[in-house]
């Protein structure tokens, strides 16, 4: 399974999300960059960049109405990366179990804001399926031999290959994505 496969690198982005999240929860701090100096990120800078101005508006942390205050592109590139960091942490498994309160945002729509239909099109697929076994998903109540016993032959591990094939473009993408709505980025 792809969670297993990301070993050591899955476990640092883990790591780093959860020290982000007790930041920014705890401190009720944010983020603060120019839109000029956002303007100016290198490549390699911008998504990480990214992550962090946009946990002002994260619907996990803030809720649902912090989320709708952020400009449509911040939207979407939140969803992208919400989406991205818990399938390639987890899998389409763990993204589905994890975020079943979040589900009212519209993924696919972001992916294919950002000009990823094909992803768009495994997550559109990878719902369906969701739809039919969620009433096999154990609760939220940190039993987690049920949680790993839902991953035993769960048909949502089939698209997590594809969608992990994608990493390069979807990365290239969100960077393209973020300056052409540059705009929207930075405070």
């Amino acid at each position: 399974m792809l969670f297993i496969c990301m070993g050591v690198a899955g476990m640092l982005f883990i790591g780093s999300m959860i020290v982000y999240y007790r930041f920014f929860a705890d401190n009720d701090s944010d983020f603060h960059i120019t839109k000029q100096e956002f303007a100016a990120l290198q490549d390699d800078e911008l998504i990480e960049t990214a992550y962090e101005w946009t946990m002002k508006y994260d619907p996990v942390i803030h809720g649902k109405q912090a989320y709708y205050k952020a400009p449509e592109a911040v939207q979407n590139v939140i969803a992208v990366l919400m989406f991205d960091g818990e399938v390639l942490n987890g899998g389409f498994v763990q993204f589905y179990y994890n975020r079943r309160d979040e589900l009212w945002i519209n993924y696919a729509q972001a992916f294919t804001a950002i000009r990823l239909p094909e992803v768009a099109g495994i997550l559109s697929a990878s719902d369906e399926v969701f739809n039919s076994i969620k009433g096999t998903m154990p609760p939220q109540n940190g039993d987690t031999i049920a949680f790993s016993n839902w991953y035993k032959d769960n048909p949502l591990c089939e698209f997590d290959d594809p969608y992990a094939d994608l990493e390069e473009e979807i990365n290239a993408a969100v960077i393209r994505y973020i300056r052409e709505n540059i705009g929207s980025f930075g405070d």
